[in-house]
């Protein structure tokens, strides 16, 4: 009978990294869009490219990022490893950056990083532990590759 605490893994033909090397890419250009946006400004209504520094485009670009970060990790946690630790890493970067307004403009580009960074190591976590479990295979024990110390 299976532990209904193990992981439920797919079978290793089925595992597919792209989305979190998308949810990387994506998190990772956000960040960058975010930090070099105010030195872009004046370049940005010089060549009429203005639409990227306009506020629904940053909510926008956020929630793709936020969206795509809950369904790529919580199908990991599901589906391959159950760990929660790019879930809750994922979680607090979201709301660092959903709070970066918050402690001033000096400081803004460090909290964006940090927020940033926490979501772009919640993908590599998910994508190195979806990936590990499912080449274990389908039938395989995964707790013998567990530590008990690990979320």
């Amino acid at each position: 009978m299976k532990n209904s605490s193990s992981p439920v893994h797919a079978p290793a033909s089925r595992y597919r990294p792209v989305w979190d090397r998308v949810g990387i890419v994506v998190t990772a250009v956000c960040a960058v869009h975010c930090l070099t946006l105010p030195l872009l400004l004046p370049v940005l209504a010089a060549t009429d490219l203005s639409i990227l520094s306009h506020h629904d485009f940053e909510w926008a670009v956020l929630i793709l990022t936020f969206v795509l970060a809950a369904v790529v990790l919580t199908h990991g946690y599901r589906h391959h490893h159950r760990r929660m630790l790019p879930l809750i890493l994922a979680a607090i970067g979201a709301v660092i950056c959903l709070l970066r307004h918050e402690v001033g403009t000096a400081l803004e580009p460090l909290v964006l990083g940090l927020g940033a960074g926490l979501m772009v190591v919640a993908h590599g976590l998910n994508l190195k532990w979806s990936r590990h479990f499912a080449a274990l295979g389908a039938g395989a024990d995964p707790e013998p590759a567990r530590s008990a110390a690990r979320l």
